[in-house]
């Protein structure tokens, strides 16, 4: 009879345990289920601040960079201009200089020329005077040598400095002002290109900052609305 109570009382134990963690059990649930709900949308707007904190950060950066980038184009194209003025100037001041160098050896040259015409003067006037003398043989021949030996050295003289001013003009100068039109044509073309990667940088740069920024304000949106729910 004992051993039937003693029975009877564990099951009675053992059942309201039972029912308790039943109970228990069915209430954490219920109690669980609001709670992970607002703790879901506290986490979601949470991770919305975060996202919408570091695009507001890339988008300063962004800007500083973009910034950065039209400057440096900016400052190509200056650079471009001043290598064509600077060009400009040495095309000009080239011709000047070469104008200038040209008259001098055409002054040379006539120089030259009157140079040869004179010994042959002189010459000629050697010539006929000691040609009605007809003393002093030897001191006449002398004379008459170094008169035509004058002319000679004038002669080449002149044949050498035409040969300079030949080379002057179809070589060294025309080399030069080659150049000089080669450098400023470079120099155009240079700056033709910085504007162009100018004009390119300021619509890449224009066009992704508007993106950036569009997307910036999608997330700000996004925030807002979290607040607000």
């Amino acid at each position: 009879m004992r051993s039937a109570l003693l029975l009877v009382l564990t099951l009675t134990l053992a059942s309201c345990a039972g029912t308790n963690a039943d109970h228990r059990s069915g209430g954490n649930d219920t109690d669980r289920g609001p709670r992970s709900e607002s703790a879901r949308g506290s986490g979601e707007d949470d991770d919305a601040k975060w996202k919408l904190e570091v695009a507001e950060r890339e988008f300063e950066i962004a800007t500083l960079e973009a910034e950065a980038k039209l400057s440096r184009s900016e400052r190509r194209v200056a650079d471009a201009e001043r290598k064509v003025k600077d060009a400009e100037l040495e095309l000009a001041g080239f011709e000047v200089g070469r104008a200038i160098q040209l008259d001098r050896e055409q002054l040379s040259l006539d120089r030259g020329s009157n140079g040869v015409e004179q010994s042959e003067m002189e010459l000629a006037e050697l010539i006929a005077m000691y040609e009605e003398d007809d003393f002093a043989t030897t001191t006449k021949e002398l004379v008459i040598l170094r008169g035509r030996m004058r002319l000679e050295f004038s002669r080449r003289g002149f044949e050498l400095d035409q040969r300079e001013h030949a080379h002057l003009v179809d070589h060294e100068l025309a080399r030069k002002h080659e150049r000089a039109v080669q450098e400023l044509d470079d120099a155009r073309f240079e700056l033709g290109l910085a504007r162009h990667d100018h004009q390119v940088t300021q619509m890449e740069v224009g066009l992704s900052l508007r993106k950036q920024e569009r997307e910036l304000q999608e997330l700000r949106e996004k925030a807002g609305d979290g607040d607000d729910a």
